[in-house]
């Protein structure tokens, strides 16, 4: 899906490089290391530097091509969008990684989901934090609801 998506937008921009699957794979391979492995700059993981260079990204691809890659990702054909719909530019790669994930994890009646703690700074419906000085609980509710 991938590739087909990136040579065609490749060959709709007049840009030369034929894309493999192994390139493909590669590319996938180190956006998932990076989230193991985080450097401050993508770049970084193929300099020279002991404490940055990451000998598995640069055997699986060059830095120039890991950006032409990147450049040109795409997971649906840009002339045949839905303005209505928000995710239609990601909807094709939702669809398939939805498919695979039933594929292999088939429905149960019951799933193990790991629970992780992210901090929101937002507002928690109309009772939002605010301190409404010389003023007891009742009162603040009242003037917030």
């Amino acid at each position: 899906m991938f590739v087909f998506l990136v040579q065609q937008l490749c060959d709709k921009k007049n840009r030369t490089g034929n894309i493999t699957h192994e390139e493909m794979h590669a590319l996938i391979g180190i956006l998932l290391l990076s989230g193991y492995l985080p450097v401050p700059r993508r770049r970084m993981s193929w300099e020279q530097r002991k404490n940055t260079q990451n000998i598995l990204v640069t055997d699986a691809l060059s830095r120039d091509r890991f950006g032409f890659i990147m450049q040109n990702l795409h997971c649906c054909d840009n002339d045949q969008l839905d303005p209505s719909d928000t995710f239609t530019k990601v909807l094709p790669l939702f669809d398939k990684l939805n498919k695979i994930f039933q594929e292999y994890a088939p429905y149960w009646e019951q799933h193990s989901v790991d629970e992780s703690m992210i901090p929101y700074f937002g507002k928690h419906g109309k009772f939002n934090k605010i301190w409404l000085q010389n003023l007891d609980i009742r009162e603040q509710i009242a003037r917030l609801s």
